[in-house]
């Protein structure tokens, strides 16, 4: 049993208690991986909440072909699309990390009191990096930590942040030219 904080695994044996973190490099690779977590969850008696600006039919995993009535799900509370602005922004439209936290423990509350046996959550925070002015990794990696604080002693709760690895610039880029190269491992 691998018990450092960090064990690579597939997303078929995440299991209540995980979070993990998702950097794609292509959406091909990122729907290759979060279609599967979020298709697995509504299969079974999971809820599975999705933090996106994206329509729940354009979702990966859930698109067409795919044998899954979205609607349906959607009104039996099993798939909840929650907004950025909902999930973790603030009045003014920054994002707010302990809202996100926030959000998240709120849905796996909601999620057992509703009878389901788990909940799935997944978010893409590529925006936070790519979005206009600097880049904001360490909001991003704040959030990362509360989110990990609510669902790793979860008996219920596992989640996957992704992030675009082609969001990320390299240490030697501006803003993070203050960090060492040894810092990025």
């Amino acid at each position: 049993m691998d018990t450092s904080w960090f064990a690579k695994r597939p997303v078929s044996a995440l299991r209540p208690g995980d979070h993990g973190w998702l950097a794609y490099s292509s959406q091909e690779e990122r729907d290759e991986i979060i279609g599967p977590f979020v298709r697995e969850g509504l299969e079974t008696t999971e809820k599975v909440v999705y933090i996106t600006d994206v329509p729940a039919e354009r979702l990966p995993g859930l698109g067409p072909g795919q044998p899954i009535d979205v609607n349906a799900r959607i009104r039996s509370g099993q798939l909840r699309v929650i907004t950025l602005r909902e999930a973790c922004l603030d009045r003014g439209g920054a994002f707010e990390p302990a809202k996100m936290a926030d959000t998240v423990g709120r849905e796996v509350g909601d999620a057992f009191g509703q009878g389901f046996r788990a909940a799935r959550v997944t978010t893409d925070h590529s925006w936070l990096l790519n979005g206009p002015g600097r880049p904001d990794l360490g909001r991003m990696l704040g959030c990362e930590h509360r989110v990990s604080g609510t669902v790793s002693p979860s008996t219920m709760a596992m989640a996957i942040c992704q992030v675009d690895r082609h969001a990320c610039r390299p240490p030697s880029s501006p803003p993070f030219a203050t960090h060492t190269r040894s810092s990025w491992k």
